[in-house]
């Protein structure tokens, strides 16, 4: 959402700028302003990407809104997805996307090899039993077939899943109810059955599939009266300046163009903070007899996606002889190397002498590998879930599960001797009404040093661990491959901070291909192993921006220790520790959150930190800044006196004006405007009597984002400036009746539309604005 108001700004000259205020909402779908369509072929509808609510092909109710440009928020350094989806009024056949760099006005670039857009596949997948579109408050974990163990009455369902650059890889028969994939033999395409109902047919159930998708997105054929979803990831450098960036996202097919979609991103003027001390995921690596003598190529991929996705560092597997050049890969990926959580050596339940030194020697050497490579800490792991009743895979069912678990305890100990610390799954207190009610707190919680908690977070529990100088991180809440982005942003992201939970590790990275193919479980997929890396999914995408939820949080928390800790005080940072505290306290899915909100109040709060000022309207002494006239609403234009020059003749006409203003110049201008006073004199009264409906652009030699911090708090409420561009010249003309009409009831426009919420919050401070369309 952009909002407009007018500030007063004095030092040694007078100024008078209206700046447009982000409040970090522009990621969001309501807040799209809504235009005509941009062809008529189709229909373009900016959505949300990180949502439950499906859109299938069939959809006629596209939860999002017909626009022309596609609004994103994002810091440097981070991964910012977006959604649109296209109706066809007719048949299209080859359509292809063509994007352009991403520039501001100033100069800088972000180059389209940092845009990404696939399209959002949608298959055939089991529903799950007990799915539901929100996430509730208690253990989340549908990931059990609709008929466990009758594959008879497996429930198929189509959902958008899988994020490719090759439609027609995945070929889906809506009779049969089947997926096929395209494989090569002999140099012949060929579509094999991934959707089987037993394991091996076809190629249900492989690890990985001899297929690779194409490396940049292909042309789409769409039906008639169907619908097309494509994914949007802008990759933001590290070192990109805060600015807006525009770039044009190109529809053509052969020989004719269909218009073009404007992508318009606001880079942040801040660096996001780390999330969790355990950003982790059970992960078993890829398998040496599918890829051979490239499964450490293929290894360094999946690396490098985990690290792009929020996983800093994963549950390594492998052998003792692999793990060096493991951690370098890891390294080069961009992994901290903080800890290991490492699986190529198990704890056991050794009892014999001889045995627990094989285990501390094992652990010796693993602990002297990792330290060469920078790693503090290793983790071992113990026997999986040993307290559960259930017949593990592999393993009778356990008669004494409780002699079992604690069984580990010689072993443990062997560990710790060795310098390496224990991690294992298990259960909460409380999670079982039996002999096994303790949990695994009060049974090992003393050896144990790393909970992997199974099921919906608890601060109670989080703090037992804690006491004893313990870490603990949630899994199965869910488990990975439910096709439901927002849950696992939710679950995974500021849940498990409001429950004081060190991180997440979550099984698993990916499983096999095909929900069919075996009798229990819907498959584990976070993403789907090809032969040349990975092909990613919705869920994916929404565990990604959980985690930088979390940052954005963890950069709130550290500026509020520093405005605590400052002799000046930003009296919107310590509103903000406020914030933070309701925050904390409101379960995030008992009170069904908006987390795109909750992210923009965060920025909001973020951005009050980069203010450096004297007071409220005031500008720093030396500090010369020039500004220009963008617009200017034609209530005020018929009140104004103002000059009879070719420019205002101009403007009248409905046409783009530059008009220079340098300090106090023109102040005859502003003062005619209505009710302002003396400006020079009475700069309170001027912030509290918003009616002067000015719009103006701020210049200045040098980094725009300095100007940032040269600006007031307006009703704790960060101002920056962004730059509108020229008044279209058409669209002004269109529209200067409705805006006449509407400007004294304090209804808001906002670029190309108008936006109700910010106009109803408006009607109390009695704004008025104009109708701007950025060139």
């Amino acid at each position: 959402m952009k909002r407009t108001v007018a500030v007063f700004a004095a030092a040694s000259l007078v100024v008078v700028l209206t700046a447009t205020v982000q409040l970090g909402r522009a990621s969001m779908v309501d807040d799209t302003v809504g235009a005509k369509p941009i062809t008529k072929k189709f229909l373009l509808y900016v959505v949300r990407p990180i949502t439950n609510k499906r859109i299938l092909p069939n959809t006629e109710a596209i939860p999002g809104k017909i626009s022309d440009t596609l609004p994103m928020v994002a810091a440097p350094g981070e991964y910012e997805p977006a959604s649109f989806v296209i109706r066809a009024k007719e048949d299209i056949e080859g359509l292809k996307l063509e994007v352009t760099d991403l520039k501001a006005d100033d100069g800088h670039t972000i180059r389209s090899s940092n845009i990404d857009i696939k399209v959002v596949k949608v298959w055939y997948q089991d529903e799950g039993r007990g799915l539901q579109e929100q996430p509730p408050a208690q253990t989340y974990n549908p990931i059990v077939l609709t008929y466990r163990n009758k594959p008879s009455k497996y429930k198929k369902v189509l959902v958008p899943e899988l994020l490719l650059n090759d439609d027609s890889l995945i070929k889906v028969d809506t009779e049969e109810k089947h997926n096929y994939v395209r494989v090569s033999e002999a140099g012949k395409p060929k579509h094999l059955l991934i959707s089987g109902d037993k394991e091996g047919e076809g190629m249900a159930g492989s690890p990985a599939i001899p297929v690779t998708d194409s490396p940049s997105l292909l042309p789409v054929d769409i039906r008639q009266n169907t619908n097309k979803q494509f994914w949007v990831t802008v990759k933001v450098p590290a070192s990109a300046p805060a600015g807006i960036y525009t770039a044009r996202v190109e529809f053509k097919t052969e020989g004719e163009s269909l218009g073009a979609l404007k992508l318009q991103l606001r880079v942040l003027p801040f660096k996001l903070a780390e999330a969790y001390d355990i950003s982790s995921m059970y992960y078993y690596g890829p398998s040496s007899k599918v890829y051979g003598d490239r499964v450490t190529e293929q290894f360094g991929k999946e690396m490098k996606n985990m690290y792009a996705h929020g996983v800093a560092n994963p549950i390594l597997p492998g052998p003792l002889g692999k793990l060096e050049e493991y951690l370098k890969i890891r390294k080069a990926a961009g992994m901290n190397g903080k800890a290991i959580f490492y699986t190529g050596v198990h704890t056991g339940n050794p009892t014999a002498a001889d045995k627990l030194q094989s285990l501390r020697d094992k652990v010796k050497k693993v602990v002297e590998i990792a330290g060469s490579q920078g790693v503090e800490e290793v983790y071992i792991y113990g026997i999986d879930e040993a307290l559960c009743l259930r017949k593990r895979l592999g393993h009778k069912t356990p008669k004494d599960p409780i002699k079992r678990f604690t069984s580990q305890r010689p072993a443990w100990e062997a560990v710790h001797e060795a310098g390496g610390n224990v991690f294992v799954a298990g259960v909460r207190a409380g999670h079982y009404r039996d002999e096994r009610s303790p949990g695994n707190i009060g049974l090992m919680g003393d050896i144990q040093d790393l909970m992997v908690c199974h099921g919906y977070p608890h601060g109670e529990e989080a703090a037992k661990w804690h006491a004893k100088g313990h870490k603990i991180a949630c899994y199965g809440n869910p488990q990975s491959g439910v096709e439901q982005p927002d849950t696992y942003r939710r679950n995974y992201g500021l849940l498990l901070w409001q429950n004081d939970y060190d991180g997440g590790m979550t099984y698993i990275y990916h499983w096999n291909w095909g929900d069919f193919c075996r009798p229990t479980y819907k498959q584990h997929n976070m993403v789907y192993p090809t032969m040349d890396g990975v092909i990613d999914t919705i869920q994916w995408e929404g565990y990604r921006e959980g985690v930088d939820d979390v940052k954005y949080l963890n950069t709130l928390l550290e500026a509020i220790e520093k405005a605590e800790g400052s002799q000046k005080k930003n009296p919107t940072l310590l509103e903000a520790k406020q914030y933070v505290k309701q925050l904390k306290d409101n379960d995030i899915n008992e009170t069904k959150g908006d987390l795109g909100a909750i992210r923009s109040k965060v920025i909001d709060y973020i951005l009050a930190r980069y203010t450096d000022l004297e007071g409220p309207g005031t500008i720093r002494p030396g500090r010369r800044l020039q500004w220009w006239i963008r617009s200017m609403s034609p209530d005020v234009r018929r009140r104004a006196s103002r000059p009879a020059s070719d420019e205002f003749k101009k403007w009248a006409a409905g046409g783009p004006i530059e008009w220079r203003m340098l300090g106090a110049h023109r102040l005859a201008l502003l003062v005619a405007i209505g009710r302002l006073g003396n400006l020079a004199q009475q700069p309170q009264q001027f912030l509290a009597n918003l009616r002067l409906g000015v719009h103006l652009q701020a210049t200045r030699r040098g980094r725009p984002g300095r100007i940032a911090a040269q600006l007031v708090l307006l009703r704790r409420r960060q101002i920056t400036p962004e730059p509108v561009g020229h008044v279209d010249i058409e669209a002004r003309a269109q529209r200067a009746g409705l805006a006449d009409g509407q400007a004294r009831r304090g209804i808001q426009f906002a670029r190309d539309g108008r936006d109700s919420q910010l106009a109803k919050a408006l009607l109390t401070n009695s704004t008025r604005t104009e109708v701007v369309r950025g060139g």
